[in-house]
């Protein structure tokens, strides 16, 4: 449990995947790239867990070593992002690379006139650009929904759901702890992927956040009253439902709104930024896990998350939904406009 920590994780690479996809003039109205991204980055987490399970730590380092060579010899054949081509002057190449994204017959002038409308913007410095309202706005919605993810208890469950299962007495076998949960987030992640670009994000993380909200609550309440009253399904079952209200919303859906907030001058700095504070948060969320539960008890433990949820779900309403959004759409929303 403690190595997991220490490997460089190739899925990591699918974070950063969730935030070129606007790069790459997929974000128009009409596009469904939001379902799209959301099944591999929500399921990260359970691609370790499973295959760390299932195979001997050579063999995993072994395939976490494959992941990237492939992603580097598959990437060689990618065009540059249009995006990027458009602001460098290079339109015709932009215009091949729209085509070689969408088909050779594919309507691509709305996306090139609105790429060439970003590109002639007045250029300011990177610190001007950093300290818009805009961009601090959305700095300050993208590492919320990311402190929201990981305090609601998403890695503390994951890395140390097999003590948890066994000090609710459940009776399993720790391989059939992952099996259990790995099974349980492919399915529920599928519903995520066709409702996220039809109910939008914020309605998916409110649901999102009151699921969890109720599981974790009900956790504290089976460690707190009803661990000697034979119910060991009940923790099972609870931590199946809050890994389903996790990838209905909180797992993908803040990389996801995190690609559709920040303008193209200020992205990889604000994705680099929004990115490291994920991984304090988790990092801190998982080493006062095991403090929280000898010093509090764990019913007081997942209450704590129980609350944390709930004032996620009250956070999300004054989320603007972007949805259908088109970049320009959202920073004016961010702006006031």
């Amino acid at each position: 449990m403690e190595l997991d920590g220490l490997v460089v994780n190739p899925w990591s690479w699918l974070h950063l995947c969730s935030n070129w996809i606007p790069d790459y003039g997929i974000w128009s109205k009409d596009d469904n790239a939001g379902a799209g991204v959301s099944l591999p980055v929500g399921l990260v987490p359970y691609h370790r867990s499973l295959f760390r399970s299932l195979l001997e730590m050579k063999t995993f380092n072994i395939l976490c070593a494959i992941v990237p060579m492939i992603f580097f010899v598959v990437f060689l054949w990618m065009p540059e992002s249009p995006v990027y081509l458009v602001q460098m002057g290079k339109s015709d190449k932009a215009e091949k690379a729209l085509k070689w994204l969408h088909g050779n017959d594919a309507d691509i002038s709305g996306e090139m006139s609105a790429m060439a409308a970003m590109g002639k913007k007045e250029n300011v410095s990177f610190l001007q650009a950093l300290s818009r309202k805009t961009t601090l706005k959305g700095l300050f919605i993208a590492i919320m929904l990311l402190v929201f993810q990981q305090f609601t208890g998403i890695n503390a469950i994951l890395f140390y759901v097999t003590s948890i299962f066994e000090n609710a007495g459940t009776g399993l076998s720790p391989s059939t702890y992952t099996i259990i949960i790995g099974l349980v987030a492919v399915v529920a992640t599928i519903p995520s992927m066709v409702l996220v670009e039809k109910v939008g994000r914020s309605i998916l993380l409110i649901i999102s956040g009151g699921l969890m909200c109720l599981t974790t609550f009900t956790m504290g309440v089976y460690f707190r009253w009803l661990k000697d009253s034979n119910v060991g399904w009940l923790p099972v079952l609870a931590i199946c439902l809050f890994i389903i209200g996790l990838q209905l919303g909180y797992a993908p859906v803040p990389w996801l709104i995190m690609a559709e907030l920040f303008a193209e001058d200020v992205k990889p700095i604000c994705g680099a930024i929004v990115g490291t504070c994920s991984w304090l948060f988790a990092f801190c969320v998982t080493k006062l896990f095991p403090m929280c539960l000898h010093h509090l008890g764990s019913a007081a433990t997942f209450w704590g998350f129980a609350f944390v949820s709930l004032l996620s779900c009250v956070f999300v309403i004054f989320v603007p939904e972007t949805k259908g959004k088109t970049l320009d759409e959202v920073q004016r929303m961010l702006g006031g406009n």
